[in-house]
């Protein structure tokens, strides 16, 4: 007859063994040959680990998503909807600032809709991740101009405010007067040791991304110039 001590014994013997064998993990065909599967550690981390940061969540969710394999994993959509939800950021072990949540989110949204890192296409995303393309909308719209010591930061929102159209002078501002005179924006603090807390700055990804976001405006200050010089010489063609 099944009891409560049937399955405390069943549960002792299964994490006994993961425990064991947690350095081996590897999946196998029917003829015995054994392969290392990223897909099979990803769900073995989603579903034996039900409290990791949503950051995590959101870089498994869009390694599913960019296979097509998003209905696998809803239970991590889930989850980091219920974060992106919430008013204010919670900290995490290695993470301490909302932007990085914020960017592996639009970089979720960006691939679901079949899209480049750069635009979101909001017709071929999927009818599950559009609560959480209002909640990013939200979110980043409300740190606006904030975290000013940190070029990070208003560069990952620029580029998350122009692929999703919200107009974002303020950070632009931030940025530019964050610039230093070698060309590089000063240490720029992303995540940090779990350990003992120390942050981590690295100046090349904080020069990257901030010329990324500063060439995608530039592309569409030219663009939009352009169109209304177009538009003056047909007005006055006519």
């Amino acid at each position: 007859m099944l009891n409560l001590t049937n399955v405390d014994d069943a549960l002792h013997k299964g994490e006994e063994w993961l425990e064991t064998n947690k350095k081996t993990f590897l999946s196998e065909t029917e003829t015995g040959i054994s392969f290392k599967d990223n897909f099979a550690d990803l769900l073995l981390l989603e579903l034996s680990n039900r409290w990791i940061a949503p950051e995590v969540s959101a870089n498994i969710l869009s390694l599913f998503y960019s296979y097509g394999r998003g209905h696998e994993v809803q239970e991590s959509l889930s989850y980091l909807q219920k974060a992106m939800a919430l008013e204010e950021y919670q900290e995490s072990r290695y993470y301490f600032l909302p932007e990085p949540l914020f960017f592996y989110t639009w970089r979720l949204l960006c691939i679901a809709s079949g899209s480049a890192l750069e635009t979101i296409d909001n017709q071929r995303l999927p009818k599950e991740l559009h609560t959480l393309r209002d909640h990013l909308i939200r979110r980043v719209s409300a740190r606006l101009g904030t975290a000013k010591d940190n070029a990070l930061c208003p560069a990952l929102r620029i580029l998350i405010c122009h692929s999703l159209g919200i107009k974002n002078d303020v950070d632009l501002q931030l940025l530019l007067d964050l610039q230093e005179d070698d060309g590089s924006f000063g240490r720029a603090w992303y995540v940090r040791y779990g350990s003992n807390g120390i942050r981590i700055s690295h100046r090349a990804f904080a020069v990257v991304v901030a010329i990324v976001a500063l060439r995608r405006l530039k592309q569409h200050m030219v663009g939009m110039k352009t169109a209304v010089v177009n538009g003056v010489n047909g007005t006055t063609a006519r």
